[in-house]
């Protein structure tokens, strides 16, 4: 009995998977490129992505500093939005397979070669990305606009016709939110720390 519980915990383990990452290894402190990384192949909801490119924003660079709301403890990958392909997935995932272009908001593990994912957090994208530019273009659409939709529609609840003020519209947040309440029949107003940086949230919130 004892032996059958024995074989039982063994087959219930995961294996690890070794992939190349940008590792946080010391707060403050540039990130270390390694070779061998380790994580676990994608359990029961998750999937494993094979990272084509992954976005940078704010939360990052305060994550690797120790001084996001969520402090990480090194070693850690950062890294939460990527775009890329899926490589396996664990059991009760149906809605994308090997060889998909994803979308993946990862909880950090971005910035490595490879990541596993809450299933609920990737989605296909509709056309497989041809160039570099392309796959870069849709790892870094979901956490900018996705806090810019969140904020304008679900907290200012913005509607047709009334006048909205951005500030920090030459950021990443910031063009989002230009562009979706420009698209949205807005008066947008944009904020900005300098001339050049008017000059482009003006370009992102004309049609």
């Amino acid at each position: 009995m004892l032996a059958v519980r024995a074989v039982a915990r063994v087959a219930l383990r995961r294996r690890g998977i070794t992939t190349t990452a940008a590792v946080c290894t010391e707060l403050g402190a540039p990130l270390t490129v390694r070779d061998d990384w380790k994580i676990e192949e994608p359990g029961p909801g998750e999937v494993l992505v094979a990272t084509k490119a992954a976005g940078l924003n704010f939360a990052e660079v305060l994550q690797t500093k120790g001084l996001y709301q969520e402090r990480l403890e090194p070693p850690f990958v950062p890294g939460n939005e990527c775009s890329g392909t899926v490589e396996a997935v664990g059991a009760g995932v149906a809605h994308v397979k090997a060889g998909d272009a994803v979308v993946a908001l990862p909880r950090g593990g971005a910035w490595a070669r490879h990541c596993v994912v809450n299933g609920a957090a990737v989605a296909p994208l509709p056309k497989i990305p041809k160039t570099e530019a392309e796959w870069r273009q849709a790892a870094s659409l979901a956490v900018a606009y996705g806090t810019a939709d969140m904020a304008l529609r679900r907290r200012a609840r913005m509607s047709e016709g009334e006048t909205v003020l951005i500030t920090a519209a030459a950021g990443g947040v910031g063009l989002a939110a230009v562009e979706l309440a420009a698209h949205a029949g807005c008066r947008v107003i944009a904020a900005t720390g300098s001339p050049e940086k008017a000059e482009i949230a003006l370009a992102a919130g004309e049609p």
